[in-house]
């Protein structure tokens, strides 16, 4: 006995609709809020960008791009470059240790030769509007008062250059608001398990100067522990049978890394459409150690 079984996908459709649609009247009463009231709450916040060099929506900007706005920063306690670069699925990298990276995006590097004479970056990295694109390094800044983290996939040269062929990386920061004094701070400590403790103290103010001028100013110092031990051992040349051993590197973990900054800017608005900013920013890092290792050892 054979027969034939017919699948109507307009019949599965709306079947589906209509327990949607039960489904979110069901929580409109439980939550006691009203049809028209319930729809404002499904609404999604607009994300502004300026990956075109003028803020818009992201769902006007024809690029293929993602974009990290601040409270996810704050959420996700993003502080460096390998956590936000680890939130964008078609980024990837390959970290050494702090401020020595490789960045990939759609499978091409930024570089992978440390001579500045031969193969150019691909990959571009910008602060605000400063190009800090460098082979086989990357600017890794303190992730603090900041307003976003945008990725451009795909070529972008017309408008950020030569250095854009598989994409961008901009880390756009907060401005000087001259509509109200802002301040605050963040303190927290940490340790590893089996390694060291670490630190970190962060803090910003926003002055306003007058109706259409603020200055801000940012500090942070980060003190991370480390992790990895830098264990004895022994090598016995066998042509001059002279051995050396690594007891005077001995050290139970060494791989820390200490990152201090200042950034400053100043914003005036000249009129309406014309706004001046001035900004300067400093960052010194530390690292002892390496962070090449062999966990079994």
């Amino acid at each position: 006995m054979s027969g034939t079984k017919r699948f109507s996908p307009a019949k599965h459709k709306l079947s589906r609709s209509v327990l949607d649609a039960s489904l979110v009247l069901a929580f409109a009463a439980t939550t006691g809020l009203s049809g028209s009231a319930f729809a404002n709450t499904l609404q999604l916040e607009e994300v502004v960008v300026t990956a075109q060099k003028r803020s818009q929506s992201l769902q006007d900007v024809p690029i293929s791009m993602n974009a990290i706005n601040s409270d996810q920063l704050d959420d996700l306690n993003i502080t460096q470059f390998g956590d936000y670069v680890a939130q964008i699925p078609s980024v990837s990298f390959i970290q050494r240790r702090p401020g020595e990276a490789q960045l990939f995006m759609r499978g091409i590097s930024d570089g992978g030769n440390g001579n500045q004479s031969l193969q150019g970056p691909a990959v571009a990295i910008y602060l605000d509007e400063q190009p800090v694109t460098a082979i086989g390094l990357n600017l890794d800044v303190h992730v603090y008062d900041v307003e976003r983290i945008e990725v451009l996939m795909g070529p972008q040269g017309t408008l950020y250059g030569v250095a854009s062929q598989a994409g961008n990386l901009r880390i756009i920061t907060k401005k000087p608001n001259p509509e109200g004094f802002e301040a605050g701070f963040d303190l927290s400590a940490d340790t590893i398990s089996g390694g060291g403790n670490g630190y970190m103290a962060e803090g910003y103010v926003n002055i306003p100067l007058s109706s259409n001028a603020a200055l801000r100013l940012v500090g942070w110092h980060d003190s991370d522990g480390g992790y990895i031990d830098s264990v004895l051992d022994t090598i016995t040349y066998p042509v001059s049978g002279i051995s050396k051993s690594s007891s005077e590197y001995v050290k139970k973990d060494f791989n820390t890394s200490k990152k201090s900054g200042l950034r400053a800017a100043l914003k005036v608005d000249l009129n309406e459409n014309w706004t001046a900013t001035a900004s300067v920013m400093q960052q010194e890092t530390e690292t002892d150690g390496i962070w090449d290792h062999d966990p079994e050892v």
